[in-house]
């Protein structure tokens, strides 16, 4: 390899990285700023001076501040399902699934801001639908031992309930203060593992291994570590 070829190698590589560094810059200020200002008052200006970059950097990767919080949200959903499975036995599906709902339900209460986006992503059709994709995929790996014969329409079902109770809440929470309530948080696993048709003895196992795991309190940490 000659000089010339190698130079080219290593500034397309500086170029990339520069890239993939102003990418995740861009995401990590506009949750900062989605989560402390709101959506509706987070504009691209007010992004692009935040990350100290030029508004047509910004549109150089994203279409839009829409496009900037569906990737935001998808970032979010992987990694919840991270922490959940840093959380619970990895042969325990429904243990991993009640921990990735707790965690979700527990964002919603964390404060107004965080709980209405999550409504706005909810009511996104591009960004609803990436939702429904991600968690008809995920139930399906988490349940499928337990329903083979369920089709995609099974979990496309089951994922719209769920997701219609989490706007509900999230909705509620957008417009006044909702205190954490651990029975709330708990009944309504059991009615998401119930949706799922699990059997009556493993949700109440799956209960009582989420409240010795103590979510909240991990949860409670990580926010305070991000």
């Amino acid at each position: 390899m000659n000089k010339f070829k190698f130079l080219i190698i290593i500034g397309t590589m500086k170029r990339k990285k520069h890239e993939i560094e102003t990418k995740n810059k861009i995401l990590k200020v506009a949750r900062k700023l989605f989560q402390e200002d709101g959506y509706q008052s987070t504009t691209i200006r007010k992004i692009t001076n935040a990350c100290g970059i030029q508004i047509g950097s910004l549109y150089h990767f994203y279409r839009d501040k829409e496009d900037i919080f569906f990737h935001i949200v998808s970032e979010i959903f992987d990694r919840v399902i991270e922490k959940a499975t840093e959380l619970a036995d990895e042969d325990d599906p429904y243990l991993k699934f009640a921990c990735e709902s707790t965690w979700h339900i527990l964002s919603v209460f964390s404060n107004a801001k965080t709980a209405e986006l999550y409504n706005i992503a909810f009511s996104s059709p591009s960004i609803s639908q990436n939702v429904m994709k991600k968690r008809i995929e995920h139930s399906r790996a988490l349940f499928g031992g337990l329903h083979p014969n369920f089709q995609e329409r099974d979990y496309k079902i089951r994922a719209m309930m769920i997701n219609g109770y989490l706007q509900a809440l999230s909705l509620d929470a957008s417009q006044r203060p909702l205190q954490e309530d651990a029975e709330l948080i708990y009944e309504s696993i059991r009615i998401f593992l119930g949706v799922f048709l699990v059997p009556d003895q493993e949700i109440a196992t799956t209960i009582a291994k989420l409240i010795q795991l103590d979510v909240p309190t991990t949860f409670a940490s990580y926010r305070e570590s991000v």
